[in-house]
C-alpha cells in the first residue's frame, strides 16, 4: 500500500535510523506506537533512529509489517539495514538475494560459509576483469 506521505521511492540521504524516522513518522506513529506494535520498548526504537543499535533482518521485516509498507518501501530499509531486499526484479536479483540470505544463516557453519565467501570473491573479482577487458575495447 502507497501513503501520501511517500511519493518519492528514492532512498534518503543517511543511515537506516533516518529512514526509519522517516517512515515512521510518515505515518503518524510515536516511537511508542511502533514499539508496541513489533513487541519492543521505545527506547529500542529510539536506538534503532539514532543509529546506537542496528537492527537484524527479522527486527527490520518486524518494522516494516508494523507500519505496513509496501515491497519498495521494506527493500529500501533492508537496504539501508545492509541487506539485500527479498524481493527481485528478475531472476539474477533473485538469485542474488537467496546467496544473501543462505550467508547470513547463522546454522550454516563458519567454514562453509567463508569457502562461500571466497567462492563468491574469486567471481567477482572475474566479472570485474571481464568488465575492464570490455571498457578497454
Amino acid at each position: 500500500m502507497t501513503h501520501p506521505a511517500n511519493n518519492s521511492y528514492a532512498v534518503p540521504a543517511g543511515p537506516f535510523g533516518s529512514l526509519l524516522k522517516q517512515l515512521r513518522e510518515s505515518r503518524g506513529l510515536s516511537q511508542s506506537k511502533l514499539g508496541r506494535r513489533c513487541g519492543i520498548s521505545h527506547a529500542t526504537v529510539s536506538r534503532l533512529e539514532s543509529g546506537s543499535r542496528a537492527p537484524s533482518r527479522s527486527m527490520v521485516s518486524r518494522l516494516a509489517r508494523a507500519m505496513s509498507l509496501d515491497d519498495v518501501e521494506f527493500a529500501q530499509l533492508l537496504a539501508a539495514a545492509g541487506f539485500w531486499p527479498t524481493v527481485a526484479a528478475n531472476e539474477r536479483q533473485f538469485l542474488l538475494a537467496t546467496l544473501s540470505r543462505k550467508l547470513e544463516d547463522r546454522t550454516l557453519d563458519e567454514e562453509t560459509r567463508e569457502q562461500a565467501v571466497e567462492k563468491v570473491s574469486e567471481i567477482v573479482s572475474w566479472l570485474n576483469g571481464q568488465l575492464g577487458k570490455e571498457q578497454s575495447v
